[in-house]
């Protein structure tokens, strides 16, 4: 009589966990070696070969497919009067809200998502600081400038403006979101006069920390993760000091809920 296979007698349950080990095994020793390989479903953001150039040329024309999927989306609803047809559109983008919707799109591909602070933070967040004539699709274009507008804060760096580079024929062309227009345009040059400010010098930064995965801020001046925790301790404190400072002020009262007593029974 022969002896019945190994997998004859094994449960379901175990069968479930043999073939969840196995598709680990064959992610994990998967090489990503052209577009082919790029395009088939991967279990794991750790079995892309981040380094390589086949992976990098593919995020990249990710990057520019996805960002052109949002022409047209309006830049702000507070830039719109009420009887506008895009008052009520479900999405608004501003210049940096274009990049980090492209971000958040290719999270599975990047490895990590990206935080909700403006331009500035995006600029600390890639180190890589090239050339225009080194420029690839997809990488950034950052605009310093002085704003007009004297009562305006200024920010970080003073970057204004935020736009994706395509190059294309002109080789100057981009992707963005320019308060002048009013919606996501594709530009056959990244050049152009604002209204709000005054330009002071174009920053091209590379994106290839994103696609190697990595995603934290590079400037010591400004951490980012925990500027938020800061400013709200700052805040409590000050308004403590404001509180106990206060000597003329009258102290509130206190209203307690009434106790509740229990219920009185009658003797037999």
């Amino acid at each position: 009589m022969e002896t019945p296979r190994k997998s004859a007698i094994l449960s379901p349950r175990l069968r479930k966990m043999q073939m969840k080990a196995s598709l680990r095994l064959s992610s994990r020793n998967l090489h990503l070696n052209g577009p082919a390989g790029l395009t088939s479903p991967m279990r794991s953001p750790k079995a892309f070969d981040r380094r390589s150039e086949s992976f990098n040329s593919f995020v990249r024309s990710k990057f520019i497919s996805t960002a052109k999927k949002y022409l047209g989306v309006p830049y702000r609803k507070s830039y719109l009067q009420p009887d506008d047809p895009n008052y009520n559109a479900p999405l608004f983008l501003d210049c940096c809200g274009l990049v980090r919707q492209v971000c958040r799109d290719l999270q599975k591909y990047l490895g990590f998502r990206i935080g909700n602070w403006n331009q500035c933070y995006q600029f600390d967040l890639l180190p890589k600081s090239i050339n225009f004539e080194d420029m690839k699709p997809g990488d950034l274009i950052f605009y310093e400038g002085k704003y007009i507008d004297k009562a305006t804060p200024r920010k970080f760096h003073d970057m204004t403006h935020v736009e994706i580079y395509l190059g294309k024929e002109t080789g100057e062309a981009s992707i963005g979101s320019r308060s002048s227009v009013g919606f996501v345009t594709q530009n056959e040059s990244y050049k152009f006069e604002s209204k709000k400010w005054t330009l002071v010098k174009y920053h091209y930064k590379s994106i290839d920390t994103w696609i190697h995965g990595i995603c934290r801020s590079f400037c010591p001046a400004h951490p980012w993760r925990m500027m938020k925790r800061k400013i709200v301790k700052k805040v409590k404190q000050e308004e403590y000091q404001s509180t106990s400072t206060d000597s003329t002020e009258k102290p509130k009262k206190v209203l307690t809920p009434p106790v509740r007593l229990p219920p009185i029974r009658a003797k037999k």
